[in-house]
């Protein structure tokens, strides 16, 4: 299988389609953990790395 590589136009980032936004919002909190925790690619942050990006976003 072939690499793909994109770059992205950070002032046209990609938006979720209207689909996608309903079934994101027909899940529960639970399965959208669950989903989160069974993905190897992009698991959650942590509680460390969120406060990272906190501390980052702070002026």
């Amino acid at each position: 299988m072939a690499i793909v590589r994109r770059t992205l136009d950070p002032a046209n980032p990609p938006r979720m389609t209207p689909e996608e936004i309903a079934r994101i919002d027909a899940m529960t909190d639970e399965e959208r953990t669950a989903n989160a925790l069974a993905d190897p690619d992009n698991p959650p942050l942590t509680d460390d790395e969120l406060l990272v990006v906190a501390a980052a976003r702070c002026p």
